[in-house]
């Protein structure tokens, strides 16, 4: 588990399950902390996303800039300190113990991604690790191809170079600040929230170099659309605002067809008329849960057995200004 803070540092925790000796109950789940990046931004660190592999870790910061972190050393030194044996007291061993500093030739800053005029809200892997997106204040969201740490790297009309990275595209489609970006599970859609109170959908654009447009606009939310979150099965999206409102939205595809895209897939490679062959709409709005802000969501990574619908939907976590997490289970929705 990692968290962001104002402090400017990145800091790593590890699950430990805790047997009940006395009574043989249910093993008890605790969090340890055991490392830190200190000095990883100059300013606040706003967001953080671990890439699918669990091997990298970007951060977003008020300074401007993302940064993409890895360690050589951090599973050896977790290992070697034996976070499964326990000290005295029948707590997990911190792997801090050799008298190292804290973060010291743990983590390694790969690369620093400049180019945002503004703070950077939101940074968020794609499902295969290979794409980066970020947002910021200034009202920009971008698309960064990895090059580091993946295995296959193909060249789509960029020119590769030493820095690891490579700008897909820059997406100057919000009015204002953009506050949260996220991908789909399933495919290289691309969402973004925004303080303009839309929220817009992007794909690749395989007639334009791989470049990603607007697909989509989604308006209803009446004041700042603060994040979003897809479903497992990537067909429902709910977001969350400052109005103190949930709104799920769900795709309904209109007609089939479609190329390859940068994944192989039928992801986000469709031809002109993508958006013309989907429509995205509003099927319920949920609304008395929250008393202020509601700034963050998270949809549930259910497992699908038989494409059921309610498994598909699982769960929603949201948590707001008035200092309530809520856990909300859903079934079905009745269209508004």
């Amino acid at each position: 588990l990692a968290s962001s803070s104002t402090d400017k540092q990145l800091r790593l925790y590890q699950y430990h399950l805790r047997p009940n000796l006395i009574d043989g109950s249910d093993s008890k789940l605790e969090f340890q902390y055991i490392d830190s990046i200190p000095s990883a931004h100059t300013r606040t660190v706003r967001s953080i996303d671990w890439s699918p592999k669990g091997d990298l870790l970007a951060s977003g910061s008020f300074d401007s800039t993302a940064s993409i972190w890895s360690s050589n050393h951090f599973e050896q030194k977790v290992n070697q300190a034996g976070l499964n044996s326990e000290d005295e007291s029948g707590r997990p061993k911190s792997p801090i113990l050799d008298g190292e500093e804290e973060g010291e030739e743990s983590w390694e800053c790969l690369m620093s991604l400049e180019g945002h005029e503004s703070e950077v809200k939101g940074v968020s892997w794609n499902r295969n690790g290979n794409l980066l997106a970020t947002c910021s204040r200034d009202k920009s969201v971008w698309i960064w191809e990895i090059l580091i740490g993946n295995d296959s790297q193909e060249n789509h009309n960029v020119m590769q170079d030493d820095e690891g990275y490579e700008v897909i595209s820059v997406l100057m489609e919000h009015e204002q600040d953009v506050k949260s970006v996220c991908w789909s599970p399933v495919e290289d859609l691309l969402c973004s929230t925004s303080y303009d109170n839309n929220i817009h959908l992007y794909a690749e654009d395989v007639t334009a170099d791989g470049d990603f447009t607007l697909l989509h606009r989604l308006k209803g939310h009446q004041s700042t659309v603060w994040d979003a979150s897809f479903s497992p099965c990537g067909e429902y999206l709910a977001s969350c605002s400052d109005d103190l409102s949930i709104r799920i939205w769900h795709r309904e595809k209109l007609a089939q067809g479609g190329v390859e895209g940068r994944d192989g897939g039928l992801t986000g490679g469709w031809r002109i008329g993508r958006s013309e062959r989907e429509r995205w709409t509003c099927v319920s709005v949920l609304s008395g849960y929250h008393s202020r802000t509601i700034y963050s969501l998270d949809w549930t990574f259910a497992t699908v057995h038989n494409q059921n619908e309610s498994q598909c939907l699982g769960m929603i976590v949201s948590c707001g200004g008035d200092g309530i997490i809520n856990v909300l289970k859903l079934v079905s929705f009745m269209t508004i």
